[in-house]
């Protein structure tokens, strides 16, 4: 269990690191631990909500800006 929330705090930071401009690198890293199966599928179903939590964020915050009316 503890290895499991070890590897679901990395794939957080690699979350960050999306956040931050480096797309490409991170989801080709993700894509090709899911093609070899050298990854926990319900670890690939964490980062890909979580980028999906922070996409939503972010058009939210777009869409609805703070302090216009």
């Amino acid at each position: 269990m503890l290895q499991l929330d070890l590897k679901k705090m990395i794939l957080d930071r690699m979350v960050h690191l999306v956040s931050r401009g480096y797309v490409i690198p991170v989801c080709s890293y993700i894509k090709s631990c899911f093609q070899k199966q050298s990854c926990d599928i319900s670890l690939i179903r964490h980062f890909v909500t979580e980028v999906h939590e922070q996409i939503a964020e972010i058009t939210d915050s777009l869409i609805h800006p703070r302090g216009t009316n």
